[in-house]
């Protein structure tokens, strides 16, 4: 009885730690690496923790790397990844059962310079997520950047699915109108934008034509007022002329010399019976 109660105890501990192993293993299955993996031609650097999984966060650099080396395994494996960046592997790499590429950066998720892939290398790629689609909208940023010449069909398969994670530009583009559709609209409320333009341009037009009446009548009134100004001006000094000459003609038929006086004064002396005899001034010797 002891007996069957101890081995029935093993038995129940041992079912423990075998359920305890397998949840211990899933959960370390599906974390994924968060410290980035770098490949060069003396060696490799991938974390002890980032070797048994296929999920990784954090970029893949490899530059040169050699087949059969930590980053050329993982990537054989890989199902989820980062961004990567693969110049010149000596060794065909494979990534045959990749389904998800998870870019966080600003540059592009895939970087393939002079890269020898196998054949059937993207074969299951899905999907290639970013966080901001519209860095890569205008064509200033690449989401895909490849240098050399890689197998059409591998080509065929990546640009496929770069070119569906674009699509998300179109739609931006077409319900985020630009502020001269906004404005035309505004204004006008048809949606034609030909019509809008078109609109605009006459308006424009009567408005150039209205500015243009308004500044030729402003320039004739100017001309007007300052010929205005020069008439006043000289009729005034006319005017100021004429009144000199006429003081200056009338002025002299008041003044008598003093022989014209003389014999009308003697003349009013007599008449009035008073005769004061004039000397003659006689000079000195």
């Amino acid at each position: 009885m002891m007996w069957n109660r101890v081995k029935g105890s093993l038995n129940v501990k041992l079912l423990l730690m075998i359920a305890m192993m397998n949840l211990f293993s899933v959960v370390l299955t599906e974390s994924c690496c968060q410290r980035p993996m770098y490949a060069y031609k003396d060696g490799d650097a991938v974390p002890p923790e980032c070797v048994s999984v296929t999920c990784t966060e954090a970029t893949i650099y490899a530059d040169g790397s050699r087949g059969y080396q930590g980053v050329h395994s993982y990537l054989f494996r890989a199902t989820k990844i980062s961004s990567l960046t693969l110049i010149g592997n000596v060794t065909l790499f494979y990534m045959d059962v990749l389904k998800e590429v998870v870019h966080k950066g600003p540059g592009p998720a895939l970087t393939l310079r002079y890269a020898n892939l196998g054949e059937d290398t993207f074969k299951s790629l899905k999907t290639i997520k970013v966080d901001d689609v519209t860095i890569y909208c205008n064509g200033s940023n690449k989401l895909i950047e490849i240098e050399g010449k890689l197998l059409d069909d591998v080509l065929h398969r990546l640009y496929k699915v770069g070119n569906k994670t674009l699509e998300a530009c179109k739609l931006l583009t077409t319900t985020q109108p630009s502020v001269p559709v906004a404005t035309q609209e505004a204004c006008v409320p048809n949606s034609n934008l030909q019509k809008a333009v078109e609109n605009v341009e006459k308006e424009c037009s009567s408005n150039d034509l209205a500015l243009y009446i308004t500044s030729l009548s402003s320039g004739i009134l100017l001309i007007l007022l300052i010929a205005s100004i020069v008439f006043s001006v000289q009729m005034y000094r006319k005017l100021r002329l004429n009144q000199n000459r006429i003081f200056t003609i009338e002025a002299p038929s008041g003044i008598q010399t003093a022989d014209e006086s003389a014999p009308e004064a003697q003349k009013d002396r007599k008449m009035a019976g008073v005769d004061f005899p004039i000397r003659e001034r006689k000079s000195l010797p």
